[in-house]
Protein backbone atom coordinates (compact mmCIF):
# COMPACT_ATOMS: atom_id res chain seq x y z
CA UNK A 1 0.00 0.00 0.00
CA UNK A 2 2.87 2.49 1.30
CA UNK A 3 5.09 1.26 -2.40
CA UNK A 4 1.57 2.42 -4.61
CA UNK A 5 1.39 5.64 -2.91
CA UNK A 6 5.15 6.49 -2.74
CA UNK A 7 4.70 5.57 -6.85
CA UNK A 8 1.52 7.94 -7.23
CA UNK A 9 3.19 10.43 -5.54
CA UNK A 10 6.04 10.39 -7.40
CA UNK A 11 4.31 10.33 -10.76
CA UNK A 12 1.95 13.37 -9.55
CA UNK A 13 5.17 15.24 -8.20
CA UNK A 14 6.90 14.58 -12.26
CA UNK A 15 3.53 15.88 -13.51
CA UNK A 16 3.18 18.64 -11.32
CA UNK A 17 7.15 20.11 -12.49
CA UNK A 18 6.64 19.20 -16.00
CA UNK A 19 3.24 21.52 -15.82
CA UNK A 20 5.08 23.93 -13.46
CA UNK A 21 8.35 24.28 -15.94
CA UNK A 22 6.27 24.88 -18.97
CA UNK A 23 4.14 27.60 -17.22
CA UNK A 24 6.95 29.32 -15.37
CA UNK A 25 9.18 28.76 -18.69
CA UNK A 26 6.63 30.56 -20.72
CA UNK A 27 6.82 34.04 -18.07
CA UNK A 28 10.47 33.94 -17.21
CA UNK A 29 12.07 32.23 -20.76
CA UNK A 30 13.84 29.61 -20.78
CA UNK A 31 17.54 31.23 -19.59
CA UNK A 32 16.22 32.41 -16.53
CA UNK A 33 14.45 28.90 -15.78
CA UNK A 34 17.45 26.71 -16.55
CA UNK A 35 19.22 29.72 -14.36
CA UNK A 36 16.78 28.86 -11.37
CA UNK A 37 17.06 24.95 -11.34
CA UNK A 38 20.86 25.19 -11.62
CA UNK A 39 21.03 27.70 -8.81
CA UNK A 40 18.72 25.78 -6.93
CA UNK A 41 20.58 22.67 -7.65
CA UNK A 42 24.16 23.80 -6.04
CA UNK A 43 22.11 26.18 -3.57
CA UNK A 44 20.46 22.39 -1.93
CA UNK A 45 23.87 20.57 -2.59
CA UNK A 46 25.20 23.30 -0.23
CA UNK A 47 22.92 23.28 2.11
CA UNK A 48 22.76 19.48 2.80
CA UNK A 49 26.58 19.24 3.20
CA UNK A 50 26.42 22.39 5.90
CA UNK A 51 23.50 21.04 7.59
CA UNK A 52 24.55 17.85 7.54
CA UNK A 53 27.23 18.74 9.48
CA UNK A 54 26.40 21.13 11.71
CA UNK A 55 23.58 18.21 12.56
CA UNK A 56 26.40 16.28 13.37
CA UNK A 57 28.22 18.19 15.96
CA UNK A 58 24.89 19.31 17.14
CA UNK A 59 24.06 15.49 18.25
CA UNK A 60 27.23 14.92 18.98
CA UNK A 61 27.46 17.83 21.81
CA UNK A 62 23.79 16.50 22.80
CA UNK A 63 25.19 13.15 23.71
CA UNK A 64 28.23 14.34 25.08
CA UNK A 65 25.78 16.36 27.62
CA UNK A 66 23.73 13.38 28.40
CA UNK A 67 20.79 14.45 26.60
CA UNK A 68 18.79 12.49 24.12
CA UNK A 69 19.14 14.68 20.71
CA UNK A 70 15.36 14.29 19.19
CA UNK A 71 14.60 17.47 18.58
CA UNK A 72 17.89 18.42 16.90
CA UNK A 73 17.68 15.51 15.02
CA UNK A 74 14.50 16.10 13.61
CA UNK A 75 15.91 19.58 13.07
CA UNK A 76 18.28 18.25 11.08
CA UNK A 77 16.36 15.57 9.19
CA UNK A 78 13.86 18.42 7.69
CA UNK A 79 16.82 20.41 6.96
CA UNK A 80 18.78 17.78 5.14
CA UNK A 81 15.48 16.94 3.06
CA UNK A 82 14.74 20.56 2.57
CA UNK A 83 18.43 20.56 0.59
CA UNK A 84 17.59 17.62 -1.16
CA UNK A 85 14.35 18.56 -2.25
CA UNK A 86 16.50 21.97 -3.74
CA UNK A 87 18.85 19.76 -5.31
CA UNK A 88 15.62 18.27 -7.20
CA UNK A 89 15.17 20.30 -10.50
CA UNK A 90 11.76 21.87 -10.04
CA UNK A 91 9.27 24.21 -8.91
CA UNK A 92 7.51 22.16 -6.60
CA UNK A 93 10.33 20.63 -4.89
CA UNK A 94 11.96 24.23 -4.22
CA UNK A 95 8.93 25.55 -2.93
CA UNK A 96 8.74 22.53 -0.57
CA UNK A 97 12.41 22.59 -0.14
CA UNK A 98 12.49 26.00 1.10
CA UNK A 99 9.22 25.53 3.63
CA UNK A 100 11.45 23.06 5.24
CA UNK A 101 14.45 25.34 5.56
CA UNK A 102 11.99 28.33 6.72
CA UNK A 103 12.42 27.85 10.90
CA UNK A 104 8.44 28.23 11.73
CA UNK A 105 7.14 26.00 8.78
CA UNK A 106 9.20 23.73 9.68
CA UNK A 107 8.76 23.37 13.19
CA UNK A 108 4.84 23.07 12.36
CA UNK A 109 5.57 20.36 9.72
CA UNK A 110 7.79 18.37 12.17
CA UNK A 111 4.53 18.71 15.10
CA UNK A 112 2.38 17.38 12.30
CA UNK A 113 4.36 14.36 11.47
CA UNK A 114 5.45 13.95 14.93
CA UNK A 115 1.97 14.16 16.13
CA UNK A 116 0.59 11.92 13.53
CA UNK A 117 3.32 9.13 14.05
CA UNK A 118 2.39 9.17 17.81
CA UNK A 119 -0.90 8.62 16.75
CA UNK A 120 -0.52 6.02 14.96
CA UNK A 121 1.72 4.27 17.24
CA UNK A 122 -0.53 4.75 19.96
CA UNK A 123 -3.44 3.41 17.61
CA UNK A 124 -5.62 7.00 17.26
CA UNK A 125 -7.18 7.29 14.31
CA UNK A 126 -7.28 11.05 14.03
CA UNK A 127 -8.00 13.09 10.72
CA UNK A 128 -5.79 16.01 9.32
CA UNK A 129 -3.10 18.02 11.91
CA UNK A 130 -3.97 20.79 13.91
CA UNK A 131 -1.47 23.26 15.05
CA UNK A 132 -1.39 23.23 19.44
CA UNK A 133 -3.72 26.04 19.83
CA UNK A 134 -2.13 29.44 21.75
CA UNK A 135 -2.76 29.92 25.27
CA UNK A 136 -4.82 32.70 23.77
CA UNK A 137 -7.06 30.32 21.91
CA UNK A 138 -7.54 27.89 25.14
CA UNK A 139 -8.41 30.44 27.52
CA UNK A 140 -11.45 31.65 24.81
CA UNK A 141 -12.57 28.36 24.95
CA UNK A 142 -12.81 27.57 28.10
CA UNK A 143 -14.29 31.36 28.85
CA UNK A 144 -16.47 29.77 26.22
CA UNK A 145 -16.76 26.50 27.56
CA UNK A 146 -17.85 27.84 31.02
CA UNK A 147 -20.48 29.94 29.60
CA UNK A 148 -22.11 27.25 28.06
CA UNK A 149 -22.76 24.86 31.01
CA UNK A 150 -24.05 28.44 32.96
CA UNK A 151 -26.90 28.71 30.19
CA UNK A 152 -27.70 24.94 29.90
Amino acid sequence: MIKRIVFLAAIAIFFAEAWLFLVVGNRIGLTLSLGWILGSFVLGIFLVRIQGVRMLFEIHSQLQQGVLPTREVLNGLAIIFGGLFLAIPGYFTDALGAMLLLPPIRSVMLFCVVRTLNNRLMGVKAAGCAVPPSEEVLEIQAQTAGKDTRSA
